[in-house]
Protein backbone atom coordinates (compact mmCIF):
# COMPACT_ATOMS: atom_id res chain seq x y z
CA UNK A 1 0.00 0.00 0.00
CA UNK A 2 1.31 3.62 -0.96
CA UNK A 3 2.32 5.81 1.78
CA UNK A 4 -0.73 8.03 1.18
CA UNK A 5 -3.25 5.60 1.23
CA UNK A 6 -1.28 3.99 4.24
CA UNK A 7 -1.55 7.49 6.11
CA UNK A 8 -5.15 8.09 5.22
CA UNK A 9 -6.22 4.76 6.60
CA UNK A 10 -4.47 5.42 10.01
CA UNK A 11 -6.34 8.50 10.40
CA UNK A 12 -9.65 7.28 9.42
CA UNK A 13 -8.94 4.26 12.21
CA UNK A 14 -7.64 6.62 14.44
CA UNK A 15 -11.32 8.56 14.37
CA UNK A 16 -13.38 5.38 14.26
CA UNK A 17 -11.81 3.90 17.06
CA UNK A 18 -12.18 7.10 19.51
CA UNK A 19 -15.71 6.94 18.61
CA UNK A 20 -16.46 3.28 19.26
CA UNK A 21 -17.20 2.51 15.35
CA UNK A 22 -17.25 -1.28 14.28
CA UNK A 23 -15.51 -1.65 11.15
CA UNK A 24 -12.97 -3.05 8.95
CA UNK A 25 -10.66 -3.11 6.47
CA UNK A 26 -11.45 -4.98 3.16
CA UNK A 27 -10.60 -5.04 -0.75
CA UNK A 28 -7.27 -4.86 -2.06
CA UNK A 29 -5.77 -3.33 0.86
CA UNK A 30 -6.67 -6.07 2.76
CA UNK A 31 -5.05 -8.32 -0.14
CA UNK A 32 -2.14 -6.15 -0.06
CA UNK A 33 -1.88 -6.37 3.77
CA UNK A 34 -1.95 -10.09 3.91
CA UNK A 35 1.01 -9.86 1.07
CA UNK A 36 -1.12 -10.79 -1.92
CA UNK A 37 0.61 -8.46 -4.74
CA UNK A 38 -1.94 -6.28 -6.06
CA UNK A 39 -2.54 -2.53 -7.13
CA UNK A 40 -4.31 -0.54 -4.03
CA UNK A 41 -5.98 2.46 -5.41
CA UNK A 42 -8.37 3.20 -2.74
CA UNK A 43 -9.62 1.89 0.96
CA UNK A 44 -12.75 -0.44 1.21
CA UNK A 45 -14.56 -0.09 4.69
CA UNK A 46 -17.23 -1.80 6.14
CA UNK A 47 -19.29 0.03 8.69
CA UNK A 48 -21.84 -1.97 10.77
CA UNK A 49 -25.20 -0.58 9.98
CA UNK A 50 -25.56 0.83 13.25
CA UNK A 51 -22.56 3.00 13.52
CA UNK A 52 -22.67 3.86 9.34
CA UNK A 53 -24.46 7.66 10.33
CA UNK A 54 -21.80 8.28 12.40
CA UNK A 55 -19.00 6.65 10.42
CA UNK A 56 -19.67 9.08 7.37
CA UNK A 57 -20.25 12.27 9.80
CA UNK A 58 -16.75 11.72 10.49
CA UNK A 59 -15.82 11.14 7.20
CA UNK A 60 -17.79 14.29 5.97
CA UNK A 61 -15.25 16.00 8.50
CA UNK A 62 -11.87 15.03 7.35
CA UNK A 63 -13.00 14.43 4.15
CA UNK A 64 -15.51 15.68 0.92
CA UNK A 65 -18.13 12.77 -0.13
CA UNK A 66 -17.50 12.30 -3.95
CA UNK A 67 -20.99 11.21 -6.17
CA UNK A 68 -20.98 7.91 -7.69
CA UNK A 69 -23.18 6.98 -10.60
CA UNK A 70 -26.02 4.23 -10.08
CA UNK A 71 -25.37 0.89 -11.42
CA UNK A 72 -28.36 -1.47 -10.91
CA UNK A 73 -26.52 -4.75 -10.27
CA UNK A 74 -25.39 -2.99 -6.65
CA UNK A 75 -28.49 -2.65 -3.96
CA UNK A 76 -26.21 -1.79 -1.21
CA UNK A 77 -27.94 -0.61 2.17
CA UNK A 78 -25.63 2.16 2.48
CA UNK A 79 -23.11 2.91 0.33
CA UNK A 80 -20.98 6.06 0.25
CA UNK A 81 -17.49 7.38 -1.55
CA UNK A 82 -14.89 10.17 0.07
CA UNK A 83 -12.18 11.80 -0.96
CA UNK A 84 -9.99 12.19 2.20
CA UNK A 85 -6.48 13.21 1.81
CA UNK A 86 -6.43 12.85 -2.07
CA UNK A 87 -7.42 9.34 -1.58
CA UNK A 88 -10.71 7.33 -2.83
CA UNK A 89 -12.57 5.65 0.77
CA UNK A 90 -15.57 3.70 -0.15
CA UNK A 91 -17.54 2.93 3.03
CA UNK A 92 -20.25 0.56 3.40
CA UNK A 93 -22.99 -1.53 4.58
CA UNK A 94 -25.02 -4.41 3.72
CA UNK A 95 -23.49 -5.13 0.56
CA UNK A 96 -26.11 -6.19 -2.22
CA UNK A 97 -24.67 -7.47 -5.81
CA UNK A 98 -26.66 -9.12 -8.75
CA UNK A 99 -24.72 -11.80 -9.67
CA UNK A 100 -26.22 -14.96 -12.55
CA UNK A 101 -29.73 -14.01 -11.92
CA UNK A 102 -29.57 -13.61 -8.13
CA UNK A 103 -28.53 -11.53 -5.23
CA UNK A 104 -25.76 -12.04 -3.08
CA UNK A 105 -26.27 -10.35 0.34
CA UNK A 106 -23.12 -10.01 3.01
CA UNK A 107 -23.95 -7.95 6.33
CA UNK A 108 -20.91 -7.12 8.09
CA UNK A 109 -20.99 -6.97 11.87
CA UNK A 110 -17.98 -7.07 15.01
CA UNK A 111 -18.13 -11.04 14.10
CA UNK A 112 -17.02 -10.52 10.76
CA UNK A 113 -13.55 -9.17 11.84
CA UNK A 114 -10.95 -11.76 11.39
CA UNK A 115 -8.31 -10.20 12.55
CA UNK A 116 -6.35 -6.82 13.88
CA UNK A 117 -3.38 -5.61 12.95
CA UNK A 118 -1.19 -2.33 14.27
CA UNK A 119 0.27 0.48 12.06
CA UNK A 120 1.66 3.63 14.03
CA UNK A 121 -0.13 2.04 17.13
CA UNK A 122 -3.54 2.42 15.95
CA UNK A 123 -5.58 -0.90 15.53
CA UNK A 124 -6.97 -1.70 11.79
CA UNK A 125 -9.73 -4.53 11.91
CA UNK A 126 -8.79 -6.95 8.88
CA UNK A 127 -12.22 -8.85 6.93
CA UNK A 128 -11.47 -12.22 6.54
CA UNK A 129 -9.97 -12.94 3.33
CA UNK A 130 -12.43 -15.81 2.78
CA UNK A 131 -15.26 -13.34 2.94
CA UNK A 132 -13.75 -11.02 0.32
CA UNK A 133 -13.17 -14.09 -1.57
CA UNK A 134 -17.08 -14.50 -2.20
CA UNK A 135 -17.33 -10.79 -2.15
CA UNK A 136 -15.17 -10.75 -5.41
CA UNK A 137 -17.13 -13.76 -7.00
CA UNK A 138 -20.50 -12.13 -6.29
CA UNK A 139 -18.73 -9.01 -7.78
CA UNK A 140 -17.27 -11.36 -10.89
CA UNK A 141 -13.62 -9.93 -10.14
CA UNK A 142 -12.02 -12.78 -11.52
CA UNK A 143 -8.56 -11.71 -11.39
CA UNK A 144 -8.63 -11.00 -7.52
CA UNK A 145 -10.60 -14.36 -7.18
CA UNK A 146 -8.30 -16.55 -8.92
CA UNK A 147 -5.30 -14.60 -6.64
CA UNK A 148 -7.33 -15.22 -3.21
CA UNK A 149 -7.67 -19.28 -4.35
CA UNK A 150 -4.19 -19.51 -5.42
CA UNK A 151 -2.92 -18.05 -2.19
CA UNK A 152 -4.83 -19.45 0.43
CA UNK A 153 -3.87 -23.19 -1.57
CA UNK A 154 -0.67 -22.20 -0.92
CA UNK A 155 -1.36 -21.73 2.64
CA UNK A 156 -3.23 -24.62 2.82
CA UNK A 157 -0.46 -26.64 1.44
CA UNK A 158 2.46 -25.32 3.87
CA UNK A 159 0.15 -25.63 6.83
CA UNK A 160 -1.16 -29.43 6.35
CA UNK A 161 0.64 -31.82 8.69
CA UNK A 162 0.30 -35.10 7.48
Amino acid sequence: MNEPLQTTLIHIAKCFNDKKITWGLGGSALLDLLGLNVMVNDLDIMIEASDFDLATEILNQVGEEKYKTFNPKFRTARFKTFQVDECDVDVMSGISVFNASKWFDYDFSIMKIASKIKMDMIEIPLMSLEDWLQIYQALQRNEKVDLIERYMNERARFTTVP
